[in-house]
């Protein structure tokens, strides 16, 4: 199988390179993203859950386990978001910013992985 993957001088097919090149740019992008966010551990270890526990890989044989799990990640987490920005100082707008932004990072790192 790694003959198929490699040219006859044993480097990558340029759209294996690609493919690797363009995973790499979009887990760069999500890692900007993250730091934009300023997001709290509490924060990221609820979207490190629900990015391990989306169903996002078609052959997944544990979805029925992990869907009641990513359900309550995610809602925990709409909750504490919403929480921590009620009792912020911040603006009303920052606040929907903020919530915005920790929307965005949960559905896009399901759509990333």
């Amino acid at each position: 199988m790694k003959k198929m993957r490699e040219n006859k001088d044993g480097q990558l097919k340029s759209e294996k390179f690609e493919e690797v090149s363009q995973q790499i740019n979009y887990l760069l992008l999500l890692v900007s993203r993250f730091a934009e966010a300023k997001l709290s551990p509490m924060e990221f270890a609820y979207l490190k859950l629900v990015s391990f526990t989306s169903n996002d890989i078609p052959a997944s044989t544990c979805a029925a386990d992990t869907r009641p799990v990513n359900v309550t990640a995610c809602q925990e987490l709409y909750e504490h978001v919403v929480a921590s920005s009620s009792s912020d100082d911040s603006t009303s707008e920052d606040n929907e910013t903020h919530i915005f932004t920790s929307a965005a990072i949960v559905a896009e790192s399901t759509m990333v992985s």
